[in-house]
């Protein structure tokens, strides 16, 4: 009895201090699964914030996306409205050019025409005094003509006067009586009966009125 009570004994301590194991280790459990539910608990949050954060740069991706395809559609406009401009600043240069090459060929058409109105102006200039020497040489000649008319008036007044005292009887026997009174005379030529009055006698004896010879400061009365 006494060994019997002595192993009952010692197999209750051993209980005793499983009961007291197990109790310790199942609080230990507990903790523990507290503190991995816990930590699950986190994780999920973190699990949900991460997935949140995910949609976020997914938002963010899709917006840059669509902005980088309106960037590649705005850098394809302005690639074109570039190769449309510098096609036409190519066609600006080149009318440019033949503006540049139709000024140069128009001043030197200028200075061509200014030449050329020189020479004119030269030429009207020589044209003007060939104009007033004729316009003097016109008034000289009808200065001459007006000398040489009042002149051939004269001349006719003479001969009429002449032909006149030819006609009178009396004055023509009064020259008579004066030819035989003052003895023969030297025969006189056609040339001496013209002489003095402008006329030209040619070697068959026929005459033809010359334009007077006046000097310009002598008196041109005839």
């Amino acid at each position: 009895m006494k060994y019997i009570s002595i192993i009952l004994a010692v197999v209750s301590i051993v209980l005793t201090v499983w009961l007291f194991n197990s109790l310790t280790t199942q609080q230990d459990l507990a903790r523990q699964h507290d503190e991995d539910a816990k930590q699950v608990g986190d994780f999920s949050n973190q699990l949900v914030s991460a997935q949140a954060e995910v949609i976020n740069c997914d938002n963010a991706l899709l917006v840059l996306s669509n902005r980088m395809d309106e960037s590649r559609l705005a850098l394809s406009s302005l690639s074109n409205q570039l190769d449309a401009a510098q096609a036409s600043l190519a066609t600006e240069h080149e009318q440019v050019v033949n503006l540049t090459r139709d000024v140069a060929d128009k001043d030197l058409q200028n200075e061509q025409l200014t030449g050329s109105i020189g020479e004119l102006t030269n030429q009207v200039a020589g044209l003007v005094g060939q104009v007033l020497a004729a316009n003097t040489n016109l008034a000289r000649m009808a200065q001459e003509y007006s000398l040489l008319e009042n002149r051939l008036r004269r001349d006719v007044a003479e001969r009429v006067v002449v032909e006149r005292n030819f006609s009178n009887y009396a004055i023509l026997q009064m020259q008579v009586q004066k030819l035989m009174t003052n003895g023969p005379t030297p025969a006189v030529t056609p040339r001496d009966i013209y002489a003095g009055l402008n006329v030209e006698v040619d070697e068959n004896g026929e005459a033809h009125v010359i334009s007077p010879t006046v000097p310009p400061d002598t008196d041109r009365k005839l």
